[in-house]
């Protein structure tokens, strides 16, 4: 999406990126609403707009539409047995149901009645196979057939994970909205079969073993539902959920190993910028309509030139009042002309130091792209005094 065109210095021109939700296909639902997609597009169009960015949709540059085979998460018609990692933390019930295909019931039943002996076997809680209502369920049960058994059954709530053996992380396929509002809430693991082409329930006893089993065995932690962060009190967790349960359920994942490191391609991007401006807002929410977010109002902004050199160096700049984001445009680009008029100066660099040139004089290599000093690639410096500790780098390096 595009801003408004034009010279005015007053206006800007951004890309923006939108998209709809995955729209599953098959027998039963083979054709697609397109009519539903357009207006969930138009509704994000219109979102964006009204969070006061003042923008309009100019044109559009790309319109994709993606196919993909998709393969869902399912509960299987036999018994999966638990993996070592899983048995080892001692978190979860796994009922052994051999011969039937409702594994998703037995968990749910495991976790109502527990029992004090024999925790895996169906005899412990036959007694209470009436005591949840299954009607309307599709053998093996979907993920997305919980809300079903959750209206048949109003004082029960549902919490599914998953687990990714790729990413080594827990994924949340569903929570429900009346989590903290019904008497039982029941947290489900759904187990993958090693040819992953069935899937079991069991039922997550104790979820912070499960979660933080990988990080510490010292202490319980008490996890958030809805993005399975973890929390030394319950107190911190109660002040954090409200807040969480407001948004889509999501995890937090880090990488880590080689994902973890950071890549420059290019030499020259290890050369700090002479010169950067940070600017911070202060904004109040106005409310919007019962279809939308509230929208953020820019009531101020300070903004600060960041440069190594002490000579231009100024004071932050504060605003407060009419017009935040006309004000704060006017100042960007004041300060560009500025800093565009510095930096077309040719200014001779300073006499080396004796450390600098003796570190010129040990080089063998670029400290940027690690090229060898040779008769094609002569050694220069780099007349930036932030760059002093960079101070050998190839004329390759610099072209």
């Amino acid at each position: 999406m595009d801003g408004d065109e034009g010279n005015d210095a007053t206006k800007s021109r951004v890309m923006g990126y939108f998209h709809t939700r995955p729209v599953h296909i098959n027998e039963s639902h083979p054709m697609l609403d397109l009519d539903a997609i357009v207006n969930e597009l138009n509704a994000a169009v219109d979102q964006f707009t009204c969070r006061g960015s003042g923008f309009v949709l100019n044109k559009i540059t790309k319109l994709s539409i993606a196919f993909v085979p998709f393969c869902p998460l399912g509960g299987g018609n036999s018994y999966i047995e638990t993996p070592d990692w899983l048995l080892k933390t001692n978190a979860v019930v796994n009922v052994k149901n051999y011969q039937s295909e409702d594994c998703f019931k037995w968990a749910i039943i495991s976790a109502m009645f527990p029992a004090t002996t024999n925790v895996d076997r169906i005899s412990s809680y036959r007694r209470y196979k009436n005591a949840v209502e299954c009607s309307g369920l599709n053998y093996p049960v979907q993920p997305n057939q919980t809300p079903v058994f959750e209206q048949n059954n109003p004082t029960i709530a549902i919490h599914c994970l998953a687990y990714d053996d790729e990413k080594d992380s827990f994924l949340i396929i569903h929570t429900s909205s009346e989590m903290h509002k019904r008497q039982h809430k029941i947290t489900l693991l759904l187990l993958d079969s090693p040819d992953g082409n069935a899937g079991h329930y069991v039922w997550v006893k104790y979820l912070s073993r499960l979660i933080a089993s990988k990080y510490t065995k010292k202490c319980a932690h008490f996890v958030c539902l809805s993005c399975l962060h973890l929390f030394a009190s319950q107190r911190v967790l109660r002040e954090h959920e409200p807040n969480c349960l407001a948004h889509a359920p999501q995890q937090c994942t880090y990488p880590a190993g080689k994902k973890c490191e950071i890549e420059i391609p290019k030499a020259s991007l290890l050369i700090p910028f002479e010169f950067c401006l940070v600017a911070d807002f202060e904004s109040f929410l106005v409310p919007a309509q019962p279809s939308l977010v509230n929208t953020h109002v820019p009531s101020g902004f300070c903004i600060y030139r960041v440069t190594q050199h002490e000579n231009y160096q100024t004071d932050p700049v504060t605003y407060s009042g009419d017009d935040v984001m006309g004000n704060f445009f006017e100042h960007v680009f004041a300060e560009a002309k500025t800093i565009s008029k510095i930096l077309s100066h040719n200014v001779s660099m300073k006499p080396l130091t004796c450390l600098q040139q003796a570190e010129i004089e040990r080089a063998t290599n670029c400290s940027n792209c690690n090229a060898a000093f040779l008769s094609q690639n002569e050694k220069t410096c780099h007349h930036s005094v932030a760059c002093w500790k960079k101070i050998v780098i190839s004329n390759v390096a610099v072209a």
